[in-house]
């Protein structure tokens, strides 16, 4: 019996002994998996992108997009036009590209630890943890005094945590006060203290913690904190902004300054003792309450402007430059601010695909809400396509020896279908009683439309449509009202029968007048209300479309070297009243404002 207890007895000792060392090696190698892992993913992509001589840009936008992307400006030269800037000479310029979170809309940038000012350094130390240097990951005597703290209060008051405790939680653990979260805490920060330097993870905490948000976006690291609160690099950072963004640490939101801005100040207040006992800090770098407010102000401001957001969205690999990718993202925000306004309660969404032809040609595509499927978006969701598709269809009657200035009835047409008489009609009502085919098509009319598809036959108009359009009810006879854009189609399959009309019809040598020299004037056609007077000069092809109580509405644009589609829409609920939009207000307004402002000329239409 005491041989069989003795043999129980070693057994459990080998187990105590054997299961502490394996937890701990078990955890070990956890930690160091989660670090390679975060030190891959936090790598910086330098990016090239380049000006072109007389293109024109929003200067907000270029001065941001230069803070953020820490290009060299120097070689720049501009003039200033408003609030734009007129680009004198073409120049090439280098920067970098926001570091990918893994949250969604976070911005990141990496720094070096020589780049950071020794108040940052030292005044975290100071305020979080000021025997770091004495420690190794785990300071016991903290942890004493705050168990003893803890007795006394009868409850939890202290943590005892260091830096590097910190760290560990913030990057890999939670907040939950057990102990088997505070064993992988203590075994992490031991591994984190033999694998790198104090400097190193002096960065390796400024470098990812979270400075709360600005413009929407999460703020990772103290670079983006930097730009976000002060608009300039960390390296660049004043004493007391510096404890500005120390003091912060203890509660990002809690103590923001877009909602909590006296709270941060007596935040502040208290660092800023700490530091000055410390010798670290004088009175001289004080802010008056004077500089608090300019700064507040400040604040505000850049915190409703979109830059940030649209720069943390570019990609490392698209046909768009870098540039004309945060172009278009600051024209996308520009309408979902003016949609959101217009629109309250309404499910607004914004897609866009454009297409680089030619040989090899890649797309890019867009979609506004980031938390849903963007493939599903742009190739599976199908949406009315409204007028889009009459340029395509005007050019097949040309094709019928249609000739454009040849004259069509305006009035009223009324087809007998087997599902009753069916009257087609127009959103205005026309004067004359003959227009010219041409500008039926400029003026996007429906009467004409569907009286030439009757005259030219609905069998050809049917045969004409079944290799261009996905998913034709037939026969066509029947359903005429296909014609005036009640048909269903996704972006990308908008993108392919434009890609296939375009490369025919404008890259051809047929001498057939086509649709696309026709829609490339704006002033002559829907476009002309809201065109700018820039636009109207120049030619670029360009046709919106408006379903029905205005839930889709599009834009079609083609400068002979890029295809853009874009839509905008209600996605929801769409048995609700009009929404009071079209084409030409925000499809078409998105690309104007993208195509005239993205630093590059313009590519005017060249069709042979």
């Amino acid at each position: 019996m005491l041989k069989k207890l003795l043999k129980i007895f070693i057994v459990i000792i080998i187990l105590l002994s054997v299961i502490p060392v394996a937890y701990y090696f078990l955890i070990k190698a956890e930690a160091k998996s989660k670090i390679d892992k975060l030190l891959l993913a936090n790598k910086e992509s330098s990016i090239n992108f380049s000006l072109e001589a007389d293109s024109v840009v929003y200067k907000r936008d270029l001065e941001d997009f230069i803070l953020l992307s820490n290009a060299d400006d120097e070689e720049l030269e501009v003039v200033e036009l408003g609030n734009t800037l007129l680009i004198k000479k073409d120049i090439e310029l280098q920067g970098r590209m926001v570091s990918r979170c893994e949250e969604i809309n976070c911005l990141y940038f990496e720094t070096s630890f020589s780049k950071l000012s020794s108040l940052l350094w030292k005044g975290l130390m100071g305020i979080e943890d000021y025997r770091f240097f004495d420690h190794e990951g785990i300071d016991y005597k903290s942890i004493l005094r705050a168990v003893l703290v803890d007795i006394k209060a009868m409850k939890i008051v202290q943590g005892g945590s260091t830096l590097t405790q910190q760290l560990v939680k913030n990057l890999f653990l939670s907040s939950q006060k057990k102990i088997s979260r505070k064993l992988k805490e203590l075994i992490y920060a031991s591994y984190i203290e033999d694998r790198f330097s104090k400097d190193e993870i002096i960065l390796l905490y400024f470098n990812t913690v979270f400075w709360g948000s600005f413009q929407g976006l999460k703020i990772k690291g103290i670079e983006a904190a930097s730009y976000a609160y002060f608009a300039k690099s960390a390296k660049d950072l004043s004493s007391f902004e510096s404890i500005i963004l120390i003091g912060m640490l203890k509660g990002p939101y809690y103590y923001s300054p877009k909602t909590h801005l006296e709270r941060l100040k007596d935040r502040i207040q208290v660092v800023f003792e700490r530091l000055e006992k410390l010798k670290l800090i004088g009175i001289r770098d004080k802010w008056s309450d004077q500089k608090w407010a300019n700064w507040h102000r400040d604040f505000l401001t850049r915190n409703d402007a979109t830059s940030f957001r649209s720069f943390a969205k570019i990609r490392a690999k698209s046909f768009l430059s870098s540039y004309e990718e945060y172009a278009l993202m600051q024209s996308v925000q520009r309408m979902k601010f003016l949609m959101k306004n217009s629109f309250k309660g309404r499910d607004i969404g914004i897609k866009i695909l454009a297409s680089q032809l030619g040989e090899g040609g890649e797309n890019y595509s867009y979609y506004s809400k980031n938390e849903r499927d963007l493939k599903v978006a742009i190739e599976d969701e199908r949406h009315q396509v409204a007028s889009i598709l009459k340029p395509i269809m005007y050019d097949f009657f040309f094709l019928e020896g249609k000739s454009p200035q040849e004259l069509v009835s305006t009035q009223k047409l009324t087809l007998n279908l087997k599902s009753g008489p069916w009257t087609p009609s127009d959103s205005s009502h026309s004067s004359e009683q003959f227009i010219t085919i041409e500008n039926a098509l400029r003026k996007s009319k429906n009467i004409p439309l569907i009286r030439l598809s009757s005259e030219v036959g609905f069998e050809k108009v049917e045969k004409f449509l079944n290799s261009k359009v996905p998913r034709l009810k037939t026969p066509l006879s029947e359903y005429p009202a296909q014609l005036l854009g009640a048909l269903e189609l996704s972006l990308s399959e908008v993108v392919e029968t434009y890609r296939s009309f375009v490369q025919k019809r404008c890259f051809s040598e047929n001498e057939v007048m086509s649709t696309i020299k026709i829609l490339s004037d704006a002033k002559d056609t829907t476009l002309s209300r809201m065109a700018s007077d820039t636009f109207k000069r120049i030619k670029v092809f360009g046709k919106t479309g408006t379903s029905n109580k205005a839930m889709d509405n599009w834009f079609v644009g083609f400068d002979s070297k890029e295809l853009f589609v874009i839509w905008t829409g209600q996605e929801t609920n769409r048995d609700g009243d009009r929404l009071v939009s079209a084409g030409a207000t925000s499809s078409f307004r998105v690309y104007q404002d993208y195509i005239l402002h993205r630093g590059k000329r313009i590519n005017e239409l060249l069709c042979k």
